[in-house]
């Protein structure tokens, strides 16, 4: 473990990630993509997944980010845009 005594400057290690966006018709699509631990359900425009952190809610248009190793989060448009190019 790092000891620092006094605040330090860091740099997020910059990483690749895959995404895709939830768009109503591509149900089946996202569930495949991230690998769900559990079926998910779609209420409408949104999407429910079960993850090994518990249920992620995928609204339409949300993006859902997956880690190279194989951790999905959610991301509105406006976050998505601003963290990835």
């Amino acid at each position: 473990m790092l000891k620092v005594n006094k605040p330090k400057k860091f740099t997020h290690k910059p990483s690749e990630v895959e995404a895709m966006q939830y768009q109503g018709k591509n149900e089946m699509d996202v569930r495949n993509f991230c690998s769900a631990i559990q079926p998910g359900r779609a209420f409408g425009d949104v999407l429910v997944l079960d993850s090994d952190v518990g249920q992620q809610i995928v609204d339409l248009g949300c993006w859902v980010v997956k880690d190279s190793e194989g951790r999905f989060w959610v991301q509105d448009l406006i976050s998505f845009g601003k963290d990835y190019e």
